[in-house]
């Protein structure tokens, strides 16, 4: 699991790839979805991202992370693709994982 959590946070160790931001990097078209500049990032905030299949949650929340990387360390982003979870007893390993890094 914790291969895992390292390849959702290329970030903890100074990778600058993402598949994601790469892909976005290549269009010819580039958006940055509205929500980014509106979504509120003050301590004990909680946000959530939904929308349809496709239509550039997980770029903007990439976009979203490359900006906050700005003003914080690495370590205290955490991202994961919930795709791969599928219960509540992983999402709660998968966070013990990372509160134990």
């Amino acid at each position: 699991m914790e291969n895992l959590i390292q390849k959702h946070n290329p970030w903890w160790k100074n990778q600058e790839r993402d598949y994601t931001l790469d892909k976005w990097k290549t269009m010819k078209i580039k958006w940055i979805p509205k929500w980014v500049e509106e979504i509120s990032l003050e301590p004990f905030s909680l946000n959530f991202v939904i929308g349809l299949r496709q239509v550039g949650k997980t770029t903007g929340i990439k976009l979203l992370i490359q900006r906050i990387l700005k003003k914080n360390k690495p370590e205290g982003i955490f991202y994961f693709n919930c795709d791969f979870i599928p219960d509540v007893e992983v999402l709660k390993r998968l966070l013990d994982v990372y509160l134990s890094f």
